[in-house]
Parts: C-alpha cells; sequence; structure tokens
C-alpha cells in the first residue's frame, strides 16, 4: 500500500483550567508561544502526540486534552479517530522526561551492546515519540488505546511486545537480515526500559 492510501490524521491540543478566573494566566503563557519564546519545561507534543506543536508547562490546575481527527475541516468534512481527555500536564512532562531519557542514554548503551558501529548510529525513529514507540510495540491497530491508557497512568502489559517481537525476528531470520534483527532488538530492549521507567515514575 501507499501512503496516499492512509489518510492524513491531525492533531488539536486544548489547554483547560479546572478553576475559573484563570484567563490572565492563560493568556500571558500563550502570548510567550506567539513570540516563540520556549522553556526547557514546555511540553513537546511531537513527542507526546505526534504533534509538531509546543505548549508551555501548566499547572495541576489545567488539564490537557487532545483531539486527532482526519479529513477536511474547510469542507465540513471531519472525522474524530480520537478524544485524550483530562491528562494531568505532570504527567505529561514525566513521559516526556522519560522518553528524551531513553534516547539520549539507553540507545547509547543498547547500541553499544549489539555492536553498532558509530558510523552506523542515526536517530532511532521507532523510539522518538510517544505514538510511534506504542505503535511498534504493540500494532497500528493498539495505538489509541495504549496511549490513551498511557497517558492517564494505567497499566500496559508486556506479552503483545513479545509476540510481536518474535515475529519479526522470524521474518527477518528468514530473510538472514542481520541488521534488521539488531534494529528489531534494539527497539525491544528500548520498550522494555520505557516500560521498567513507567512504571517505576508513574507510580511513584
Amino acid at each position: 500500500m501507499s501512503a496516499a492510501s492512509f489518510d492524513t490524521i491531525f492533531g488539536v491540543p486544548l489547554v483547560l483550567p479546572l478553576l475559573e478566573g484563570d484567563s490572565q494566566q492563560l493568556y500571558e503563557k500563550y502570548r510567550r508561544i506567539l513570540k516563540n519564546e520556549r522553556g526547557a519545561d514546555d511540553l513537546q507534543l511531537k513527542i507526546l502526540a505526534g504533534i509538531d506543536r509546543m505548549i508551555p508547562k501548566f499547572t495541576n490546575e489545567h488539564r490537557l486534552m487532545i483531539l486527532y481527527y482526519s479529513g477536511d475541516l474547510s469542507r465540513g468534512n471531519m472525522h474524530l479517530r480520537m478524544l485524550i481527555e483530562d491528562v494531568i500536564p505532570s504527567v505529561a512532562a514525566t513521559l516526556q522526561a522519560i522518553i528524551r531519557s531513553i534516547n539520549k542514554k539507553e540507545l547509547l548503551d543498547i547500541r553499544h551492546f549489539f555492536h553498532v558501529p558509530s558510523s552506523a548510529q542515526k536517530p532511532f525513529y521507532r523510539t522518538e515519540t510517544l505514538p510511534t514507540m506504542l505503535s511498534n510495540a504493540y500494532g497500528p491497530g493498539y495505538l489509541w488505546s495504549s496511549i490513551q491508557s498511557v497517558f492517564h497512568k494505567e497499566p500496559i502489559a508486556l506479552d503483545r511486545l513479545y509476540r510481536t517481537t518474535a515475529v519479526k525476528l522470524t521474518e527477518l531470520a528468514n530473510k538472514e537480515d542481520h541488521w534488521g534483527m539488531v534494529d528489531e532488538l534494539i527497539f525491544h530492549y528500548m520498550f522494555l526500559t520505557f516500560y521498567d521507567e513507567y512504571n517505576k515514575r508513574m507510580n511513584a
């Protein structure tokens, strides 16, 4: 199938205050975005939700909502794909920190373990964002349910990851694709690292 066979999915982030009278704080924060003033603690939605946008870090007196849709809004032809509600800002910030950390440190260690030469190392797209990582671990059909679970600190399992890895390794072994198998194992251990950090920091 070609890329044209799939509908483009768009994402819209919404930040909602839990209390009334917080419009001034919201205005000041969004004014900073318009001036392109970014802080180290801002939420990079590219990492968290696959949306190429940034929002400033908010207190837990707010909630983040993410709406995914496909279609053409100018023609009134919109199809709702997923609505993720009540995301606590501190949870989103923790997820972002975990993903950044494993791609900065653990990826190097795992690649070193598998003797990947420095000349062949590049950003590992399969773990750069939360949606990509969950889709590769559980399969595209489980993306919406798994990202919903992670944003709400719910338990996630590993059984589907092991089954998916086994199937892919078998296919790659039949093709005698050594580096393809290495790439698959790198992702497998990267996700195990994410899983351990997720359980440790979300249940702390």
